[in-house]
Protein backbone atom coordinates (compact mmCIF):
# COMPACT_ATOMS: atom_id res chain seq x y z
CA UNK A 1 0.00 0.00 0.00
CA UNK A 2 1.22 3.76 -0.78
CA UNK A 3 0.52 5.69 2.40
CA UNK A 4 1.47 9.46 3.28
CA UNK A 5 2.57 10.55 6.84
CA UNK A 6 1.52 13.76 7.95
CA UNK A 7 4.09 16.38 10.56
CA UNK A 8 1.27 15.59 13.14
CA UNK A 9 1.33 11.43 12.72
CA UNK A 10 -1.51 11.28 10.67
CA UNK A 11 -1.64 8.20 8.13
CA UNK A 12 -3.83 8.61 4.75
CA UNK A 13 -3.75 5.51 2.43
CA UNK A 14 -3.83 6.30 -1.13
CA UNK A 15 -3.70 3.43 -3.31
CA UNK A 16 -1.96 -0.18 -3.74
CA UNK A 17 1.58 -0.52 -4.88
CA UNK A 18 2.26 -3.61 -7.02
CA UNK A 19 4.89 -6.26 -5.35
CA UNK A 20 8.37 -5.50 -6.75
CA UNK A 21 7.76 -1.88 -6.52
CA UNK A 22 10.75 1.15 -6.47
CA UNK A 23 9.35 4.75 -5.51
CA UNK A 24 11.38 7.37 -6.90
CA UNK A 25 11.14 11.13 -8.17
CA UNK A 26 8.69 11.81 -10.76
CA UNK A 27 10.12 14.94 -13.84
CA UNK A 28 7.54 16.81 -11.96
CA UNK A 29 8.74 16.18 -8.23
CA UNK A 30 5.70 13.83 -7.96
CA UNK A 31 6.23 9.83 -6.87
CA UNK A 32 6.79 7.45 -9.56
CA UNK A 33 7.32 3.52 -9.55
CA UNK A 34 9.25 1.64 -11.41
CA UNK A 35 7.84 -2.35 -11.12
CA UNK A 36 9.21 -5.36 -12.37
CA UNK A 37 6.81 -8.20 -12.42
CA UNK A 38 7.42 -11.97 -12.34
CA UNK A 39 9.41 -12.97 -15.45
CA UNK A 40 10.82 -10.05 -16.03
CA UNK A 41 7.61 -7.75 -17.72
CA UNK A 42 8.65 -3.86 -16.33
CA UNK A 43 5.91 -1.03 -15.79
CA UNK A 44 6.65 2.59 -15.27
CA UNK A 45 3.99 4.68 -13.93
CA UNK A 46 3.20 8.31 -11.93
CA UNK A 47 0.83 8.80 -9.47
CA UNK A 48 -1.82 11.39 -10.46
CA UNK A 49 -5.04 12.51 -8.63
CA UNK A 50 -7.99 11.91 -11.37
CA UNK A 51 -11.88 12.92 -10.04
CA UNK A 52 -10.68 13.13 -6.42
CA UNK A 53 -8.78 9.62 -6.61
CA UNK A 54 -5.36 8.58 -6.85
CA UNK A 55 -4.37 6.35 -9.99
CA UNK A 56 -1.34 4.67 -11.33
CA UNK A 57 -0.32 6.28 -15.10
CA UNK A 58 1.43 3.83 -17.05
CA UNK A 59 4.32 5.84 -19.17
CA UNK A 60 5.89 4.33 -22.24
CA UNK A 61 9.59 3.91 -22.43
CA UNK A 62 12.37 1.85 -23.92
CA UNK A 63 14.41 1.05 -19.98
CA UNK A 64 16.95 -1.35 -20.31
CA UNK A 65 15.24 -3.91 -17.63
CA UNK A 66 17.03 -6.49 -18.36
CA UNK A 67 20.19 -5.07 -16.76
CA UNK A 68 19.85 -2.02 -15.24
CA UNK A 69 17.98 -1.42 -11.44
CA UNK A 70 17.23 2.33 -11.38
CA UNK A 71 18.52 4.00 -7.90
CA UNK A 72 17.44 7.51 -7.89
CA UNK A 73 16.26 10.60 -10.16
CA UNK A 74 19.36 12.52 -11.18
CA UNK A 75 18.99 15.89 -9.76
CA UNK A 76 17.72 19.05 -12.14
CA UNK A 77 17.77 16.26 -14.65
CA UNK A 78 14.12 15.40 -16.19
CA UNK A 79 13.35 11.75 -16.78
CA UNK A 80 17.37 10.91 -16.08
CA UNK A 81 18.10 8.20 -13.72
CA UNK A 82 20.55 6.97 -11.99
CA UNK A 83 20.81 3.22 -12.56
CA UNK A 84 22.70 0.04 -10.83
CA UNK A 85 23.89 -3.05 -12.97
CA UNK A 86 25.90 -6.16 -11.47
CA UNK A 87 29.08 -6.52 -13.74
CA UNK A 88 30.40 -9.97 -14.74
CA UNK A 89 32.96 -10.48 -11.59
CA UNK A 90 31.49 -11.05 -8.02
CA UNK A 91 32.63 -8.27 -6.97
CA UNK A 92 31.93 -5.30 -9.59
CA UNK A 93 28.81 -3.30 -10.81
CA UNK A 94 28.34 -0.38 -13.36
CA UNK A 95 26.22 2.92 -12.09
CA UNK A 96 25.58 4.97 -15.21
CA UNK A 97 22.96 7.86 -16.25
CA UNK A 98 19.49 6.23 -17.89
CA UNK A 99 16.84 8.27 -18.86
CA UNK A 100 13.66 6.54 -19.91
CA UNK A 101 13.94 6.49 -23.62
CA UNK A 102 16.58 3.95 -22.76
CA UNK A 103 19.25 6.65 -23.89
CA UNK A 104 22.44 5.49 -21.79
CA UNK A 105 25.22 8.47 -21.92
CA UNK A 106 28.56 7.85 -22.96
CA UNK A 107 29.55 7.71 -19.10
CA UNK A 108 29.29 4.01 -17.01
CA UNK A 109 31.30 3.76 -13.92
CA UNK A 110 32.69 0.51 -12.57
CA UNK A 111 32.73 0.16 -8.85
CA UNK A 112 34.40 -2.63 -6.88
CA UNK A 113 32.62 -4.80 -4.10
CA UNK A 114 30.44 -7.64 -3.45
CA UNK A 115 27.43 -4.80 -2.15
CA UNK A 116 26.90 -1.06 -3.23
CA UNK A 117 24.54 1.11 -1.64
CA UNK A 118 23.58 5.20 -2.83
CA UNK A 119 24.79 7.23 -0.01
CA UNK A 120 22.90 10.34 -1.34
CA UNK A 121 23.40 12.92 -4.56
CA UNK A 122 24.87 15.96 -2.57
CA UNK A 123 22.37 18.96 -4.03
CA UNK A 124 24.85 21.75 -3.43
CA UNK A 125 27.30 19.76 -5.89
CA UNK A 126 26.76 19.41 -10.26
CA UNK A 127 23.56 17.69 -10.86
CA UNK A 128 26.17 14.60 -12.45
CA UNK A 129 27.40 13.60 -8.96
CA UNK A 130 26.59 10.74 -6.18
CA UNK A 131 27.95 9.59 -3.59
CA UNK A 132 28.58 5.41 -3.40
CA UNK A 133 29.09 3.19 -0.77
CA UNK A 134 31.04 -0.27 -1.61
CA UNK A 135 30.99 -2.99 0.90
CA UNK A 136 33.93 -5.37 0.84
CA UNK A 137 36.20 -4.19 -2.04
CA UNK A 138 38.84 -6.38 -2.49
CA UNK A 139 40.84 -4.48 -0.47
CA UNK A 140 38.75 -5.23 1.96
CA UNK A 141 36.50 -2.77 5.02
CA UNK A 142 34.41 -0.08 3.51
CA UNK A 143 35.09 2.54 0.37
CA UNK A 144 32.99 5.29 -0.54
CA UNK A 145 33.26 6.79 -3.80
CA UNK A 146 31.86 10.35 -5.74
CA UNK A 147 30.78 8.91 -9.23
CA UNK A 148 30.69 12.86 -11.02
CA UNK A 149 30.09 13.35 -14.91
CA UNK A 150 32.74 14.90 -16.41
CA UNK A 151 32.55 15.94 -20.05
CA UNK A 152 33.61 14.43 -22.53
CA UNK A 153 35.15 11.64 -20.17
CA UNK A 154 33.98 10.21 -16.80
CA UNK A 155 35.75 9.24 -13.69
CA UNK A 156 35.42 7.65 -10.34
CA UNK A 157 37.21 9.48 -7.56
CA UNK A 158 37.64 8.23 -3.82
CA UNK A 159 36.14 10.60 -1.67
CA UNK A 160 36.33 8.94 2.20
CA UNK A 161 36.76 5.27 3.14
CA UNK A 162 39.02 2.47 3.29
CA UNK A 163 42.10 3.52 1.80
CA UNK A 164 42.07 7.71 2.70
CA UNK A 165 41.78 6.52 6.44
CA UNK A 166 43.51 3.44 7.37
CA UNK A 167 42.35 2.39 11.48
CA UNK A 168 41.56 -0.49 13.39
CA UNK A 169 37.85 -1.72 14.14
CA UNK A 170 37.47 -5.16 15.39
CA UNK A 171 40.28 -7.01 14.37
CA UNK A 172 40.20 -5.80 10.90
CA UNK A 173 43.16 -3.29 9.25
CA UNK A 174 40.71 -0.74 7.50
CA UNK A 175 38.60 1.45 8.93
CA UNK A 176 37.36 5.22 8.36
CA UNK A 177 39.55 6.40 11.11
CA UNK A 178 41.54 5.33 13.63
CA UNK A 179 40.36 6.27 17.14
CA UNK A 180 41.58 2.79 19.08
CA UNK A 181 43.48 4.84 21.33
CA UNK A 182 41.20 8.28 21.52
CA UNK A 183 40.75 10.90 19.70
CA UNK A 184 40.67 14.81 20.81
CA UNK A 185 38.01 16.54 18.62
CA UNK A 186 36.98 20.38 18.32
CA UNK A 187 34.77 22.71 16.11
CA UNK A 188 37.17 24.22 14.20
CA UNK A 189 34.63 27.84 13.78
CA UNK A 190 33.39 26.74 10.37
CA UNK A 191 30.99 23.63 10.92
CA UNK A 192 33.49 21.31 10.61
CA UNK A 193 36.07 19.20 13.31
CA UNK A 194 40.00 19.31 13.89
CA UNK A 195 40.57 15.46 14.79
CA UNK A 196 43.57 14.74 16.80
CA UNK A 197 44.50 10.76 16.67
CA UNK A 198 45.72 9.76 19.91
CA UNK A 199 48.99 7.52 19.10
CA UNK A 200 48.62 3.39 19.71
CA UNK A 201 49.65 2.24 22.34
CA UNK A 202 51.92 -0.74 21.12
CA UNK A 203 54.47 -1.51 18.58
CA UNK A 204 53.45 -3.07 16.04
CA UNK A 205 54.04 -1.60 12.12
CA UNK A 206 51.04 -2.14 10.92
CA UNK A 207 49.63 0.38 13.55
CA UNK A 208 48.45 3.45 12.26
CA UNK A 209 50.56 6.93 13.18
CA UNK A 210 48.98 9.87 15.49
CA UNK A 211 47.36 12.00 12.84
CA UNK A 212 45.65 15.34 12.90
CA UNK A 213 42.98 15.21 10.44
CA UNK A 214 40.38 18.59 9.27
CA UNK A 215 36.47 17.38 8.50
CA UNK A 216 34.49 19.78 6.71
CA UNK A 217 30.80 20.17 7.75
CA UNK A 218 29.88 18.46 4.51
CA UNK A 219 31.92 15.37 5.12
CA UNK A 220 34.98 16.02 3.49
CA UNK A 221 38.17 14.94 5.16
CA UNK A 222 41.92 15.52 4.74
CA UNK A 223 44.89 14.85 6.54
CA UNK A 224 47.54 17.40 8.27
CA UNK A 225 50.86 17.28 7.02
CA UNK A 226 51.96 18.81 10.24
CA UNK A 227 53.09 15.50 12.98
CA UNK A 228 50.57 15.66 15.44
CA UNK A 229 51.83 16.45 19.40
CA UNK A 230 50.42 16.23 22.64
CA UNK A 231 46.85 14.97 24.00
CA UNK A 232 44.70 18.34 24.40
CA UNK A 233 43.72 20.86 21.96
CA UNK A 234 41.85 23.77 21.53
CA UNK A 235 41.35 26.80 19.53
CA UNK A 236 42.69 29.96 21.16
CA UNK A 237 43.64 33.34 19.78
CA UNK A 238 43.87 32.84 16.34
CA UNK A 239 46.04 29.63 16.79
CA UNK A 240 45.76 25.69 17.44
CA UNK A 241 47.01 25.04 20.88
CA UNK A 242 48.16 21.56 22.40
CA UNK A 243 49.34 20.39 25.42
CA UNK A 244 52.59 18.71 24.79
CA UNK A 245 52.76 16.14 28.00
CA UNK A 246 56.89 15.60 27.56
CA UNK A 247 57.52 19.05 28.05
CA UNK A 248 54.81 19.70 30.27
CA UNK A 249 53.63 23.09 28.01
CA UNK A 250 51.07 24.41 25.91
CA UNK A 251 52.55 24.48 21.94
CA UNK A 252 50.70 25.84 19.47
CA UNK A 253 50.72 26.56 15.75
CA UNK A 254 48.63 28.03 12.78
CA UNK A 255 45.21 26.23 12.43
CA UNK A 256 45.74 25.58 8.81
CA UNK A 257 48.55 22.94 9.76
CA UNK A 258 51.24 25.04 7.15
CA UNK A 259 53.65 25.84 10.35
CA UNK A 260 55.90 23.83 12.90
CA UNK A 261 54.93 23.62 16.45
CA UNK A 262 56.04 26.20 18.51
CA UNK A 263 56.37 26.44 22.91
CA UNK A 264 54.23 29.07 24.13
CA UNK A 265 53.61 28.38 27.62
CA UNK A 266 55.00 26.67 30.32
CA UNK A 267 54.03 26.42 34.27
CA UNK A 268 54.53 24.41 36.76
CA UNK A 269 50.58 23.92 37.31
CA UNK A 270 50.04 22.42 34.34
CA UNK A 271 51.61 19.07 36.22
CA UNK A 272 49.33 17.62 38.63
CA UNK A 273 51.90 15.49 40.26
CA UNK A 274 52.56 11.45 40.75
CA UNK A 275 53.60 8.66 38.37
CA UNK A 276 52.30 8.88 35.25
CA UNK A 277 50.93 12.05 35.63
CA UNK A 278 48.31 13.39 32.62
CA UNK A 279 48.32 16.60 33.43
CA UNK A 280 46.47 19.16 31.62
CA UNK A 281 42.87 17.05 31.08
CA UNK A 282 40.63 19.58 29.99
CA UNK A 283 41.62 22.25 27.87
CA UNK A 284 38.66 24.59 26.59
CA UNK A 285 37.78 28.11 24.86
CA UNK A 286 34.93 30.13 26.57
CA UNK A 287 32.96 32.44 24.68
CA UNK A 288 34.83 35.50 24.97
CA UNK A 289 37.79 33.98 23.79
CA UNK A 290 39.50 32.93 26.96
CA UNK A 291 41.30 29.82 27.37
CA UNK A 292 40.70 27.78 30.21
CA UNK A 293 42.32 24.32 31.63
CA UNK A 294 41.66 21.65 34.68
CA UNK A 295 44.20 19.49 36.28
CA UNK A 296 42.90 16.62 38.26
CA UNK A 297 44.62 13.98 40.70
CA UNK A 298 42.31 10.49 40.56
CA UNK A 299 42.48 8.70 43.33
CA UNK A 300 40.85 5.59 42.38
CA UNK A 301 42.21 2.94 39.70
CA UNK A 302 42.94 3.98 36.60
CA UNK A 303 43.97 2.73 33.39
CA UNK A 304 46.48 0.42 33.80
CA UNK A 305 45.76 0.76 37.24
CA UNK A 306 48.97 3.73 37.42
CA UNK A 307 47.46 6.32 40.13
CA UNK A 308 45.89 3.87 43.25
CA UNK A 309 48.09 4.27 45.87
CA UNK A 310 51.15 5.35 44.03
CA UNK A 311 50.61 9.05 43.14
CA UNK A 312 49.39 12.03 44.61
CA UNK A 313 48.39 15.79 43.29
CA UNK A 314 46.86 18.89 43.17
CA UNK A 315 43.98 19.26 40.72
CA UNK A 316 43.38 22.85 39.30
CA UNK A 317 41.09 25.20 37.55
CA UNK A 318 43.07 28.23 35.67
CA UNK A 319 42.97 30.06 32.21
CA UNK A 320 46.03 31.80 29.81
CA UNK A 321 45.66 35.16 28.64
CA UNK A 322 46.65 35.48 24.99
CA UNK A 323 50.35 36.85 26.26
CA UNK A 324 50.19 33.13 27.97
CA UNK A 325 49.78 33.95 31.16
CA UNK A 326 48.69 31.34 33.63
CA UNK A 327 46.40 32.69 36.51
CA UNK A 328 44.87 30.12 39.01
CA UNK A 329 41.19 30.37 39.58
CA UNK A 330 40.16 27.25 41.59
CA UNK A 331 42.34 24.80 43.96
CA UNK A 332 45.70 25.71 45.58
CA UNK A 333 48.53 24.71 44.20
CA UNK A 334 50.15 23.81 47.34
CA UNK A 335 48.00 21.29 48.39
CA UNK A 336 48.66 17.62 47.84
CA UNK A 337 46.57 15.22 48.28
CA UNK A 338 46.82 11.04 48.29
CA UNK A 339 43.99 8.57 48.80
CA UNK A 340 44.02 9.04 52.51
CA UNK A 341 43.75 12.83 52.34
CA UNK A 342 41.05 12.82 49.99
CA UNK A 343 38.17 15.06 51.13
CA UNK A 344 35.20 13.09 51.64
CA UNK A 345 32.61 13.83 49.11
CA UNK A 346 30.37 15.97 51.44
CA UNK A 347 33.28 18.23 51.82
CA UNK A 348 34.93 18.23 48.84
CA UNK A 349 34.97 20.88 46.37
CA UNK A 350 33.36 20.18 42.93
CA UNK A 351 36.74 21.20 41.20
CA UNK A 352 39.03 18.28 42.36
CA UNK A 353 36.26 15.73 40.40
CA UNK A 354 36.36 18.11 37.23
CA UNK A 355 36.07 15.82 34.19
CA UNK A 356 35.27 18.31 31.50
CA UNK A 357 34.20 22.27 31.05
CA UNK A 358 31.83 23.98 28.74
CA UNK A 359 30.62 27.66 27.90
CA UNK A 360 27.69 28.85 27.36
CA UNK A 361 27.96 32.41 28.14
CA UNK A 362 25.66 34.99 27.49
CA UNK A 363 24.50 37.87 29.59
CA UNK A 364 25.22 35.82 33.30
CA UNK A 365 28.60 33.96 31.39
CA UNK A 366 27.11 31.06 32.48
CA UNK A 367 29.39 27.82 32.69
CA UNK A 368 29.27 24.48 33.24
CA UNK A 369 31.57 21.73 34.37
CA UNK A 370 30.75 18.06 34.55
CA UNK A 371 32.16 16.24 37.64
CA UNK A 372 32.63 12.61 38.03
CA UNK A 373 33.08 12.55 41.83
CA UNK A 374 34.68 9.62 43.32
CA UNK A 375 33.55 7.82 46.63
CA UNK A 376 36.08 6.04 47.98
CA UNK A 377 35.72 3.60 51.49
CA UNK A 378 37.22 3.54 54.83
CA UNK A 379 40.88 1.59 53.22
CA UNK A 380 40.66 4.34 50.62
CA UNK A 381 39.54 1.87 47.46
CA UNK A 382 37.16 3.17 45.15
CA UNK A 383 33.64 2.58 45.78
CA UNK A 384 31.80 4.28 42.73
CA UNK A 385 31.14 7.64 40.78
CA UNK A 386 28.40 10.71 41.90
CA UNK A 387 28.45 12.18 38.59
CA UNK A 388 27.33 15.80 39.00
CA UNK A 389 26.72 18.76 36.89
CA UNK A 390 27.65 21.92 38.26
CA UNK A 391 26.71 25.21 36.69
CA UNK A 392 28.83 28.75 37.06
CA UNK A 393 27.33 31.86 36.75
CA UNK A 394 28.07 35.73 37.72
CA UNK A 395 25.41 35.25 40.85
CA UNK A 396 26.98 31.83 42.04
CA UNK A 397 27.46 27.93 41.52
CA UNK A 398 24.16 24.98 40.97
CA UNK A 399 25.38 21.66 41.85
CA UNK A 400 22.84 18.94 39.57
CA UNK A 401 23.11 15.29 40.57
CA UNK A 402 23.47 13.04 37.43
CA UNK A 403 21.21 9.68 37.64
CA UNK A 404 23.94 7.24 35.72
CA UNK A 405 26.41 5.44 38.38
CA UNK A 406 28.98 2.90 37.50
CA UNK A 407 30.45 0.33 40.03
CA UNK A 408 33.55 -1.41 40.46
CA UNK A 409 32.28 -3.91 38.56
CA UNK A 410 32.36 -2.05 35.38
CA UNK A 411 34.04 -2.70 32.36
CA UNK A 412 37.46 -0.64 32.27
CA UNK A 413 36.19 1.39 29.53
CA UNK A 414 33.47 2.71 30.98
CA UNK A 415 34.58 3.55 34.65
CA UNK A 416 33.96 7.60 34.33
CA UNK A 417 30.05 7.23 33.88
CA UNK A 418 30.15 10.30 31.58
CA UNK A 419 33.40 11.24 29.30
CA UNK A 420 32.62 14.85 28.00
CA UNK A 421 29.89 17.69 27.96
CA UNK A 422 29.23 20.18 25.51
CA UNK A 423 26.45 23.07 24.86
CA UNK A 424 25.07 24.33 21.75
CA UNK A 425 24.43 27.87 20.64
CA UNK A 426 21.20 29.14 21.04
CA UNK A 427 20.19 26.46 23.71
CA UNK A 428 20.81 28.08 27.07
CA UNK A 429 20.33 25.39 30.04
CA UNK A 430 20.68 22.12 27.45
CA UNK A 431 23.83 20.44 28.51
CA UNK A 432 25.20 17.10 26.30
CA UNK A 433 27.05 14.52 27.68
CA UNK A 434 28.91 11.61 26.17
CA UNK A 435 28.80 8.24 28.06
CA UNK A 436 30.58 4.98 27.52
CA UNK A 437 28.22 3.90 24.32
CA UNK A 438 25.43 6.73 24.89
CA UNK A 439 25.00 10.29 24.39
CA UNK A 440 22.75 12.21 26.54
CA UNK A 441 20.97 15.80 26.76
CA UNK A 442 20.09 17.28 30.89
CA UNK A 443 17.86 20.45 31.22
CA UNK A 444 16.88 21.28 35.05
CA UNK A 445 13.06 20.36 34.12
CA UNK A 446 13.70 17.01 32.74
CA UNK A 447 16.66 16.15 33.91
CA UNK A 448 18.87 12.81 31.85
CA UNK A 449 17.55 12.37 28.92
CA UNK A 450 18.76 9.65 26.39
CA UNK A 451 19.27 10.88 22.68
CA UNK A 452 21.18 8.17 21.17
CA UNK A 453 23.21 4.62 21.95
CA UNK A 454 22.29 3.37 25.09
CA UNK A 455 22.72 4.38 29.16
CA UNK A 456 24.98 1.21 29.98
CA UNK A 457 27.39 -0.87 27.95
CA UNK A 458 27.81 -4.36 27.49
CA UNK A 459 30.56 -6.13 28.06
CA UNK A 460 31.85 -6.11 24.36
CA UNK A 461 30.28 -2.62 23.48
CA UNK A 462 27.07 -2.92 21.27
CA UNK A 463 27.11 -3.16 17.68
CA UNK A 464 27.49 -1.31 15.17
CA UNK A 465 24.32 0.21 14.27
CA UNK A 466 23.15 3.90 12.69
CA UNK A 467 21.33 6.02 15.33
CA UNK A 468 19.62 6.62 17.53
CA UNK A 469 19.49 2.63 17.57
CA UNK A 470 23.27 1.70 18.79
CA UNK A 471 26.30 2.79 19.05
CA UNK A 472 30.02 1.78 19.75
CA UNK A 473 31.82 3.29 22.10
CA UNK A 474 32.19 7.14 22.16
CA UNK A 475 35.11 8.35 21.62
CA UNK A 476 34.33 12.57 21.58
CA UNK A 477 31.32 14.83 21.47
CA UNK A 478 31.51 17.97 19.86
CA UNK A 479 28.84 21.10 18.08
CA UNK A 480 28.02 20.82 14.79
CA UNK A 481 27.03 23.27 11.82
CA UNK A 482 24.20 24.34 13.39
CA UNK A 483 22.29 24.63 16.58
CA UNK A 484 20.17 21.44 15.76
CA UNK A 485 23.07 19.07 15.52
CA UNK A 486 26.31 17.04 17.84
CA UNK A 487 29.01 15.41 16.11
CA UNK A 488 29.79 12.32 17.43
CA UNK A 489 32.84 10.04 17.53
CA UNK A 490 31.47 6.39 17.48
CA UNK A 491 34.32 3.78 17.60
CA UNK A 492 35.93 4.18 13.95
CA UNK A 493 33.55 6.50 12.32
CA UNK A 494 32.06 10.92 13.08
CA UNK A 495 28.40 10.75 13.35
CA UNK A 496 25.87 13.67 12.96
CA UNK A 497 23.15 13.69 15.47
CA UNK A 498 20.50 15.92 14.62
CA UNK A 499 18.36 17.02 17.11
CA UNK A 500 14.54 17.18 16.61
CA UNK A 501 13.92 20.58 17.96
Amino acid sequence: MLRTLGTDGTVKTLLPLPRGSLLLESATGGVRRYTKFTGDPYEWADLVLMGGEYQWRVLSNQWPFDHWTPLMKVHRDQDVYWALAEGQGAREFSIAHIDLSGVTPSGVWKLRGRKVTVVREPSNTAPGSLFVACSDPPEGGTEVVACRLEMPTTSVSRWLGAQANVGEVDGQSQARFSFVRGVEALPDGAGGLILLENRRGNSSEAAPAPALRSVSASGQVSTWSLEPRGNRMAIAYGQLVAYDTQNRALIRTATNGQSAWQTWASSSHFASGGRHDPGVQVLRTDTTGLLWFATRYSPQAGDGDVYFGRANGNPLVGNIDANGQVKIVAGDPQALYTPQSYPPLAQRPWYMDIADMAFEGGAAQVSWVLCNRVELDGSTNFVRFHPELVRIDTQGIQRFALSLEIDRNQIEFSKEPFKQICVLPGRPGEVFLSSACGVHRWTQAKGLELLAGQAVPTPGGVLLGQLPAGLNLVKFLAPGAERRSLYVGSENSVLKLVLSD
